[in-house]
This record gives structure tokens, sequence and C-alpha cells, in this order.
């Protein structure tokens, strides 16, 4: 479904999507929260900015993050 759709169903702004990642299922198979199985993860990225959204604060994106992503593969 598109944001805009899931919006006239609930009633509600859709404040971020999580992109589909292979490192949920792993985090999955693990038994541990993907933002601490794969931190710098296309979806804990987007875990963790939809959070700091929620709570009112700026959230910065980790530096250098697709470099981080290869060397913990």
């Amino acid at each position: 479904l598109r944001p805009e759709e899931i919006e006239a169903m609930c009633g509600l702004g859709v404040i971020g999507s999580i992109p589909d990642d292979k490192s949920v299922k792993r985090s999955l198979f693990n038994r541990n929260p993907v933002v601490y199985e794969s931190p710098y993860s296309k979806s804990s990225v987007a875990f963790s900015e939809i959070a700091a959204r929620l709570v009112g604060i700026e959230y910065r994106k980790p530096r250098m993050v697709r470099l981080r992503r290869v060397l913990r593969r």
C-alpha cells in the first residue's frame, strides 16, 4: 500500500516507513531487535528516525553508514 492509502484508511498521517531489509529477518531469527543486531542497516536507521520524530528530537544519521554496513557483514 502507498502511504496515501494508509492515511486514508486510518485517518492519520504516516510518520515514516521501514524498508524491507535482510537484517530484519536475521534479527527475528536471532530474537534480537534489529537496531541492536544491525545498527547501521537501512531498517535500523529508519526505526531510529521514526523514534526521534515521535519524541521530538533531531536524529542525525551515523557517519559513513554505507561503509559501516559493508564492514559489519
